[in-house]
């Protein structure tokens, strides 16, 4: 039988389950995905409209299907047209709004009118979205609900202006976004390590952007959780490293075990630890000595 009679099989195959599987293959031909995104059954067109595959003409069309996760599909599919973005960014169902603010190949006007959506969860996703214009970012970062500024704080292309208006944010996880925002300028990661919110000096703390002054001064943080972070940060200096290898809590020397950077003498004094967990990292850290390494797992 030819390829072609197989698939006449499949499409008129009456069991939706079969269809659906084709449509949901990618390897189906867009002939197959073209008649397959008129099926009568609603599952089978949500996986025609989540293929890769389908046309953007037939994504347009299914835009308008009456059922929301059909339209949910259309509006996650990277093909599809602006056309169907645009009515998709109005679109009655919520989920599909929120759906379509994901969808990283919506034009900036789509995301501008998103970032107006009476739904926090539709601003959220726009503000987390990469391609987000920087002047809709500014708006967000106003926003009533702190989830999208936390959104706006967290967001890699969020311009350093915005951010340091976030330092001063009243509500804590936001203040927490841009501390582990890797493109948070060093300057605003030092005054964050001064935080009164020691989930904030934490974020810091892991933030490899952290500069090594504010790392050196959170090695003495009250929280062990800030000076386990800095134990664990990959720009952490040997000399730090050496210092948190002494540090009374079991879980920051435990970080420093785990660490690439750990200096000779931190794994010397770490190797007669006393406590089993620290060995094990020491055990499991390549940057440790292998002579070491076999001993401790012995």
């Amino acid at each position: 039988m030819s390829v072609k009679n197989e698939t006449l099989k499949v499409l008129n195959n009456e069991d939706w389950r079969v269809r659906h599987a084709e449509a949901n293959s990618p390897n189906a031909s867009v002939e197959t995905l073209v008649v397959l995104a008129t099926d009568e059954d609603e599952h089978v067109r949500r996986a025609v409209a989540q293929n890769k595959n389908t046309p953007p003409d037939t994504l347009a069309k299914l835009a308008t299907d009456e059922y929301w996760y059909v339209r949910c599909m259309v509006a996650e599919n990277p093909n599809a047209p602006t056309k169907a973005l645009e009515r998709l960014v109005t679109d009655e169902d919520r989920d599909v709004r929120r759906t379509a603010a994901g969808n990283w190949s919506a034009p900036a006007r789509m995301l501008n009118r998103l970032s107006m959506d009476e739904d926090w969860n539709v601003r959220y996703i726009v503000a987390r979205n990469p391609n987000i214009p920087a002047g809709t970012l500014e708006v967000l970062a106003t926003d009533k609900d702190l989830g999208v500024r936390y959104a706006v704080a967290c967001n890699p292309v969020t311009s350093g202006e915005v951010l340091n208006r976030l330092t001063t944010d009243k509500d804590l996880t936001v203040r927490c976004g841009v501390a582990g925002n890797p493109n948070t300028p060093a300057e605003m990661l030092a005054v964050l390590a001064t935080d009164k919110d020691s989930y904030v000096r934490k974020a810091v703390a892991g933030n490899a952007s952290a500069p090594v002054d504010a790392l050196s001064r959170l090695t003495s943080d009250s929280d062990w959780r800030v000076r386990s972070n800095v134990a664990g940060n990959r720009n952490t200096t040997e000399t730090i490293l050496l210092r948190a290898s002494r540090d009374r809590s079991p879980m920051v020397r435990e970080a420093v075990a785990r660490n690439p950077k750990i200096p000779p003498e931190a794994v010397k004094r770490l190797s007669l630890s006393k406590v089993s967990r620290i060995r094990k990292a020491l055990s499991e850290n390549p940057a440790v000595p292998e002579h070491i390494r076999v001993g401790l797992s012995l």
